[in-house]
């Protein structure tokens, strides 16, 4: 069953399951916002296509790709310590 907020115009994203975590919020919260991959290429200058590809697992974008769509959303990409 796809969730309502998984439309966006005629189309339906769906999720792989493979994907890394921090992506998969990032595409959350496009969702929440009920942004489509046209307008976070406005945003962030990366290319909707692209987008398209990492929500579908085919394949992985860069740190810096990643850092210019957490940026558009307003999020910051940063480093945490492990405590061992």
């Amino acid at each position: 069953m796809v969730a309502p907020n998984d439309f966006i115009g005629r189309r339906v994203r769906r999720r792989a399951s493979h994907i890394h975590p921090v992506l998969r919020e990032l595409f959350e919260e496009m969702d929440r916002r009920k942004m489509t991959y046209r307008e976070a290429e406005t945003l962030s200058g990366v290319p909707s296509n692209m987008m398209t590809y990492w929500n579908g697992g085919h394949c992985n974008p860069s740190v810096l790709t990643i850092s210019y769509l957490a940026e558009a959303l307003g999020y910051r990409l940063s480093l945490e310590k492990i405590e061992k």
